[in-house]
């Protein structure tokens, strides 16, 4: 009895300590594995990119992606093919360059290429490649991260599109902080001014004071602005030459998406010429031209004026 007795407790040690080996040795690490593939899966799943696995000559080996829209051809029929059979050429040499790339470094970035994906549209993509070293005796691949750029360089046009037109407008562009400090001036403010963007950002635009703009302009231009209202009138500036010239001006508050305030917008454009023509002809209608005394037209508006006044009157 007692004999059999140990070999049954000999038999339940060996039972618990294979047990035990076997969920250390095998178990754990199959539910890691199983654990990592399913990390792995999620974030292949969760990704925004597509992410394709290729050999060095350039042909598919793995396919992840959920947007099979964004693709050129359907996944299943890009296994085993090259880049070349599936791509115009040049889109096609940029893949194999980037893959060259990263064979070199390790890594490749930046390189983009354009193609007509399955819904019939011209998507641009934008390539991050990545060497992976196979085991021993087999051939190196390479992950393929593929982002579609489309819409940002779609963005990026317009952007690029309105920095021009704003560059190169005739009105002069002025973008402040709230506190006034100057963030952006365009061409026009340059040869209006004649300061240089450098010496302008930073500065407040009383950089441009002549000291005939009279106080109460100021003062209701800022009444308008603490009030998230936009303000229009005529400013005498001086420039850095020292010339004065009057402009019209008319700011306006920007804001962002929650609706705050963050710059003022002004628009300026040099009336200095359309003034002075305005009094020159003023001049010529109401003064004589050979003497320069005023005329009958002038009399006229002065009594016209004064007869409004309700006063006693003489002439």
């Amino acid at each position: 009895i007692y004999n059999l007795l140990g070999h049954l407790y000999k038999a339940l040690a060996y039972f618990f300590l294979y047990n035990a080996l076997f969920a250390e040795t095998v178990r754990r690490p199959y539910a890691l594995l199983h654990h990592s593939e399913s990390q792995l899966q999620a974030t292949l799943s969760a990704l925004p990119d597509l992410l394709f696995e290729l050999d060095g000559q350039g042909r598919y080996l793995q396919v992840h992606t959920r947007q099979h829209q964004s693709l050129n051809a359907p996944g299943p029929l890009l296994l085993g093919r090259s880049v070349h059979e599936v791509m115009p050429a040049e889109p096609a040499a940029t893949v194999l360059a980037a893959i060259a790339e990263a064979r070199a470094h390790g890594v490749s970035h930046g390189k983009t290429i354009t193609l007509t994906v399955q819904n019939g549209s011209r998507s641009s993509f934008e390539l991050s490649v990545a060497r992976q070293n196979g085991a021993p005796g087999e051939e190196e691949s390479f992950l393929v991260l593929s982002r579609d750029v489309t819409a940002r360089e779609q963005t990026e046009h317009e952007l690029h599109m309105l920095w021009h037109a704003v560059e190169q407008s005739p009105v002069t562009i002025v973008i402040t902080d709230l506190q006034a400090r100057i963030q952006y001036v365009n061409q026009a403010f340059t040869r209006s001014s004649g300061y240089s963007a450098a010496e302008a950002l930073g500065q407040n635009p009383r950089l441009l004071q002549s000291g005939k703009t009279p106080t109460a302009t100021y003062r209701a231009m800022w009444h308008q602005l603490s009030q998230g209202k936009p303000w229009q009138g005529e400013i005498i500036n001086r420039s850095k030459d020292g010339t004065e010239y009057t402009e019209q001006v008319h700011i306006s508050p920007v804001r962002d998406a929650q609706g705050q305030i963050t710059h003022f917008l002004a628009h300026k454009e040099d009336i200095t010429e359309r003034k002075q023509a305005a009094e020159r002809i003023q001049k010529l209608t109401q003064h004589d031209p050979l003497t320069g005394l005023p005329n009958r037209s002038l009399l006229g508006t002065e009594f016209t004026h004064l007869s409004q006044q309700a006063k006693p009157l003489a002439v």
